[in-house]
């Protein structure tokens, strides 16, 4: 815990260090925004009291559902593979750690895919775009890991899951940015908040109702709530970019 927590320390360090006091032009789908930080800079649009949106709190109840599919891989996953099915210590490891790999790729893919259906179809539904189909595959990779007879194909479809979950943190990033401009300290504390809150859940939670209803049932019902993650998204507004008013 020493050496993480050193981590954190250098790496504060290293921002007070180099970290601008201001920062240039930012192009967003081919407008120009002025982004600076102090008195004499302009802020990005956004919502004035994002708090206050429902298009916000559609925004978190997203977010915090997408932390409760999480968090269920981040604690849960090897055991599932070792007490479920019954793979071998060193396999199951393996597979535990391949989609935290993946996912070092598909992070930075999923902001990409985000600003280039921006570029094309606008704000609100470019940033919609990569969470309703990852999620809403993840929820059928879900299903699949969950039901399936085979043990290899299980451990596969749920590590696409996982990748799949992971790949939507650039949008959620984004639109809070965007949506909030300059109370983007404000809107992301709370939203970050809710995944949070969703990663303290599920962790209790999906295995109460394993004990219960079997880990088929279970994962089957989170799948449920990736659809309902993925459709919390049709009411999400922001700005955008290319025009001063709301979509």
């Amino acid at each position: 815990m020493i050496v993480a927590a050193s981590f954190s320390a250098v790496a504060g360090l290293l921002w007070f260090r180099f970290a601008p006091h201001q920062l240039g032009s930012i192009r967003t789908a081919g407008v120009q925004t002025s982004v600076a930080v102090g008195p004499a800079a302009s802020s990005p649009k956004g919502s004035a009291r994002p708090l206050r949106s429902p298009a916000f709190w559609f925004l978190c109840g997203s977010y915090l559902l997408q932390g409760y599919l999480g968090y269920i891989f981040i604690f849960w996953f090897y055991l599932y593979l070792v007490q479920v099915r019954h793979f071998v210590i060193l396999k199951a490891a393996g597979f535990t750690v391949l989609p935290w790999v993946a996912t070092v790729f598909a992070i930075p893919a999923g902001g990409v895919l985000s600003d280039v259906a921006v570029a094309h179809w606008g704000a609100a539904w470019g940033r919609r775009s990569v969470p309703l189909v990852a999620l809403g595959a993840a929820a059928i990779f879900l299903v699949i890991g969950a039901r399936t007879s085979s043990a290899i194909v299980a451990a596969s479809a749920l590590t696409v899951c996982t990748v799949l979950v992971l790949c939507t943190e650039g949008p959620f990033w984004a639109t809070m940015t965007q949506f909030s401009g300059e109370r983007s300290g404000v809107a992301g504390g709370v939203m970050n908040f809710g995944s949070s809150l969703g990663g303290m859940i599920s962790p209790a939670l999906t295995p109460w109702l394993a004990e219960r209803i079997g880990w088929s049932s279970a994962l089957s019902l989170t799948a449920g709530l990736a659809v309902m993650a993925a459709l919390l998204w049709l009411g999400i507004r922001v700005n955008n970019p290319q025009a001063s008013d709301l979509l």
